[in-house]
């Protein structure tokens, strides 16, 4: 045996110890424990387990919730706010906190939709000029 002692052979190889419980006890006990690592699972996860939920009923009830076109669509409106939210993750974690974006993305979207029966490049300067 190279680099093992007898003494850590001998540890090794003994049976773990096994502690007795009572029968009403222990299931008591394990069932506590089991509801508590559910609900911390559902509490941690709870708004992956809701949109999963809700992905469910909407494919259910209305037939088109689930095609492409539709997440595509869902994709697309999201994208703004997922913009936003990343530079707002790089400007808190910075320490610049600036909880005034919403309300700027607002006003640049009302100037842009103003300005947008002037054409394309008057909405997109116009939104660009609020915003800064």
């Amino acid at each position: 045996m190279s680099g093992v002692s007898r003494e850590d052979s001998a540890a090794v190889s003994e049976p773990p110890e096994v502690v007795g419980v009572a029968a009403e006890q222990g299931g008591r006990a394990a069932a506590i424990t089991r509801g508590r690592a559910v609900t911390s699972l559902l509490s941690r996860n709870a708004a992956v387990v809701a949109l999963v939920v809700v992905i469910v009923l909407g494919v259910v009830t209305v037939p088109t919730f689930g095609s492409v076109d539709n997440f595509r669509n869902v994709a697309l409106a999201a994208s703004f706010i997922a913009i936003i939210a990343a530079g707002m993750t790089f400007v808190i974690i910075s320490g610049g906190i600036d909880l005034s974006v919403g309300s700027t993305y607002a006003l640049a979207v009302i100037v842009s939709a103003m300005l947008s029966e002037h054409g394309s490049v008057a909405a997109i300067l116009g939104a660009l000029i609020a915003a800064s």
